[in-house]
């Protein structure tokens, strides 16, 4: 993201193509609240021909986590969490909701496909490489939902608390 927004300031990322979508950002923890990166993304996306950016109830510092770092100790909170955002991006009235964060972009993507929810993820480097005309963007999002069910299966019983006997 900071590289990406680098290359713009130096006049050497140019996009080619409109993209007429409303988009919405969400802010990741890690490159967010960790590393304090919160304008770089967003004048990324606004220098995008025909994109609309508009922001969720919750945002930069004040965003809400994705959830998935729960997924070792509660199912139910990835879920709540999940849903919590995905809720948030569709009151905004975007296309897409625009993350840079491998593990919030696979859980926004499995929550919105489970949800029956009108917005999509995408990933930033995506939406940059749209914009600048590259045609083969790959669109993980059945990959991203079987690994999603498999991997909450498969952590499930993890998750559930075991009381030591009296």
């Amino acid at each position: 993201t900071v590289f990406l927004h680098q290359l713009l300031k130096e006049g050497r990322l140019k996009f080619e193509r409109e993209l007429p979508v409303k988009v919405t950002y969400h802010d990741s923890c890690h490159v967010g609240r960790w590393f304090n990166i919160y304008d770089e993304p967003r004048e990324i996306l606004r220098a995008i021909p025909g994109l609309q950016l508009v922001e969720m109830e919750h945002n930069r510092e004040y965003g809400l986590c994705c959830g998935l770092v729960a997924a070792f100790n509660s199912m139910e909170t990835v879920a709540h969490c999940g849903q919590q955002r995905i809720g948030e991006a569709v009151a905004t009235g975007a296309d897409w909701i625009v993350t840079n964060c491998a593990g919030c972009g696979s859980q926004m993507n499995f929550t919105a496909r489970t949800m029956g929810a009108p917005v999509q993820q995408k990933d930033l480097t995506d939406v940059v490489a749209m914009a600048m005309g590259i045609d083969d963007v790959l669109d993980p999002g059945d990959s991203v939902a079987a690994y999603m069910e498999a991997a909450g299966k498969l952590l499930a019983a993890s998750c559930v608390r075991r009381m030591p006997s009296a």
